[in-house]
């Protein structure tokens, strides 16, 4: 604000306390709005259809939805899902998958805010490895794909985050996992009606977005209860950009036993999408904090590896952060700004392959006949199947990529009778890796020349400390390969801690009978460069900021709010951050000298959304000197604006404005910026012996 121009009776002169000497402050009037968002569905399919055949071009009769149903295979209308304490209507979808895909269009794409979805699912039984479930048809050449990644048992699996092709004609497996719920005490059970609630917040970190998921949570409620890992999320990964979500669909990639869906909800709110009967009614204000610091950038390549430092004199250096691999992140936050920044560039000299035996060409005594590497037993199971897994120089017309050896599995299930699925693996030992805290390029060939029933062959990445006891081990991946010999990578980094890594692979055979499997992999690679010269690099260092609002009600943290808050500069997006005991944090961004941050509440079934703004590094108002004059009883008060900003005047009878307070009408900054308001004091009813007046600016 424009504080302050004041005036004595008694006096012949004008004394002027004309603007904050403060380079950042809150604007004087926030843009608190109780009710700017009511939680409410914006997308709703109960399946209101006649039970019985469904078919292809069925018009949507879901609210928020459009066009007609596309299908690539039969499907059946059902009686309706029910969960405990969800309203439900109507009726379900029923399919037995076998390679179809469906989907139906969105009337409002999703691509922006905070976005809940919910829905009930019930797979029938095992359906083995066949990636069957919801997607979130995208922008992108993959989409988000929700539901079962790997199979448990024969009574449960592994529900999971992943990404799918968004374009096929039929169903497809995965092309990644994204994140997946671990067993045995995390799992979805077959023959079940699970609740399901996905949350989008876009544009959390850049383009990527950050997705949660609720595993059969409580229904009826404003916020999460009743799941596994309550109220935290069972699932949250925040490194994959959704894009914008024009649909929701199935992905039925085979097994036999029946997929049914219901009541899918789409909601601004987590209540609303999992049927809340309240909706929020407590109004907040936002209270704004900004944090300047640094952005130290650098030029990157894909191969070399770089580390930010930074200096208070030039001479003695310290680092910021860790060891930065590749062009992906070519940018740090410095949060305690120091006077010089470098960048060390570790450029590579050579590539190495840290994996041991990765042709299978060194032999041993064990079951496998390679050194290193585990499998089970060989032949007949107690169940009746078949596995194989063993070292052989060739199978059919398929030779080795790499050396004279290859690795064959094999998992058959017999030919009558119940079926328990074989456990097909392949474990290596745990092989020394260069250094923790390194992201390494993973890759291998495989092949299947043999795909009789369902199977969804993967692979996974355990890391071990020095001691090698167990750190971590990465989701299951599908593999993916074709009949011929098909060439899978991935980059997979490693925890700070890390000092060994192993692989394991699966066939993951579902429960059908006379279903046969070959795998076939070989040339198993862990790249890490083998250190060339040390550059250095000077770094281009940049005005930074991170962002923080505090969701607020009467004054008070809010501290059981959730939902999100999106930032934007001079209103441009930024990034959103989720609420966390009422707090929200942006991501490290770039900021001009002056700029204004706007920050959007999301709000959530208990509270409603808000907005509020903040001035930061610069003024809304002129650099003019501010004048008061009395005549006649009456003052002509003039303050300096911006031209076309808006402004209103306030005055008041003591200098905390406390007393004799009186708001004139909002009025545009003229060309030249200054604001002129004449007051009579006709409130007041006399003349006053001091007044101050103040000029407020409304964003």
């Amino acid at each position: 604000m424009n504080v302050i121009a004041s005036f004595r009776v008694n006096c012949r002169h004008l004394t002027h306390a004309i603007k904050s000497a403060s380079t950042l402050f809150l604007t004087y009037f926030f843009l608190a709005v109780g009710g700017v968002t009511q939680a409410q569905l914006t997308a709703y399919e109960p399946f209101n259809y006649s039970t019985g055949a469904f078919l292809n071009g069925t018009a949507s009769t879901g609210t928020g939805f459009t066009g007609n149903w596309t299908l690539s295979g039969s499907a059946t209308i059902i009686g309706g899902l029910t969960y405990p304490s969800l309203p439900t209507t109507d009726n379900a979808f029923q399919q037995s998958p076998a390679g179809q895909r469906d989907s139906v269009s969105l009337s409002t794409p999703l691509s922006s805010g905070t976005v809940y979805i919910s829905f009930l699912y019930n797979q029938a039984g095992n359906n083995g490895g066949n990636v069957n479930g919801l997607y979130l048809s995208g922008s992108g050449t993959n989409s988000l794909y929700v539901g079962l990644t790997s199979p448990w048992s024969g009574t449960a699996g592994e529900l999971g985050l992943g990404t799918i092709a968004t374009s096929s004609a039929g169903a497809t497996g995965l092309s990644s996992v994204l994140a997946q719920m671990p067993g045995p005490t995390q799992l979805m059970n077959y023959n079940q009606t699970n609740l399901i609630v996905l949350c989008i917040v876009f544009n959390t970190s850049g383009t990527n977005d950050t997705v949660s998921l609720w595993l059969n949570p409580t229904a009826d409620v404003t916020a999460p209860a009743g799941n596994i890992n309550a109220p935290n999320p069972d699932l949250v990964y925040s490194s994959y950009d959704v894009g914008t979500i024009s649909g929701i669909g199935f992905n039925f990639q085979g097994g036999g036993a029946v997929e049914e869906y219901d009541e899918i909800r789409v909601g601004t709110s987590y209540g609303s999408v999992v049927g809340a009967s309240a909706g929020a009614t407590t109004p907040t204000t936002l209270a704004l904090s900004v944090a300047s610091g640094k952005e130290v950038s650098w030029t990157a390549n894909s191969t070399d590896s770089y580390q930010p430092q930074s200096s208070s004199d030039g001479i003695n250096w310290n680092n910021l952060g860790g060891v930065l691999t590749g062009n992906a992140v070519s940018s740090v936050y410095d949060s305690s700004p120091s006077a010089f920044h470098q960048v060390l560039d570790y450029t590579v000299g050579g590539i190495g392959n840290a994996a041991t035996n990765g042709s299978f060409e060194i032999p041993d005594v064990n079951s496998t006949g390679a050194l290193d590497w585990s499998g089970p037993a060989n032949g007949i199971d107690g169940n009746g199947n078949y596995i194989g897994v063993y070292v052989t120089n060739s199978w059919g017309t398929l030779n080795p990529v790499d050396g004279t050896n290859l690795m064959y599995m094999e998992g058959a299930t017999p030919a009558t009778g119940s079926v328990t699925p074989p456990n097909v693996y392949l474990q290596s030992a745990p092989f020394p890796i260069p250094a923790g805290g390194v992201t390494y390029p993973l890759s291998f060939s495989s092949a299947n020349p043999v795909t009789i029933g369902g199977a969804n062959p993967q692979y996974q990445v355990e890391f071990w400390d020095v001691n090698q006891a167990f750190i971590s081990a990465t989701a299951f991946y599908s593999i993916g390969a074709g009949a011929n010999w098909t060439t899978i990578s991935n980059n997979i980094p490693a925890p700070a801690n890390a000092a060994y890594m192993s692989i394991n692979f699966i066939e993951a055979i579902g429960a059908g009978n006379s279903w046969d499997w070959v795998t076939l992999i070989d040339n198993i690679q862990v790249d890490y460069g083998i250190s060339g010269p040390t550059n250095v690099l000077a770094a281009t260092v940049q005005a930074g900021a991170v962002f923080t609002a505090t969701v607020e009600t009467n004054g008070v943290t809010a501290a059981a709010a959730t939902g999100s808050v999106a930032f934007e500069t001079n209103s441009v997006a930024e990034s959103a951050g989720i609420v966390n005991s009422g707090m929200a944090n942006g991501s490290p961004t770039s900021v001009p000298t002056s700029y204004t941050i706007t920050a959007i509440y999301s709000g959530d079934g208990t509270y409603l959304g808000s907005t509020n703004t903040l001035v930061v590094g610069g003024s809304n108002f002129g650099s003019g000197t501010g004048t008061v004059n009395l005549a006649g009883g009456q003052t002509t008060v003039t303050l300096s604006g911006i031209p076309g900003n808006m402004y209103s005047l306030q005055r008041a009878t003591n200098v905390m404005f406390t007393a004799g307070t009186s708001n004139f009408p909002a009025a545009t900054a003229p060309p030249g910026g200054n604001v002129r308001n004449l007051d009579n004091f006709s409130d007041l009813g006399v003349v006053p012996k001091t007044a101050f007046y103040r000029l407020r600016y409304i964003p």
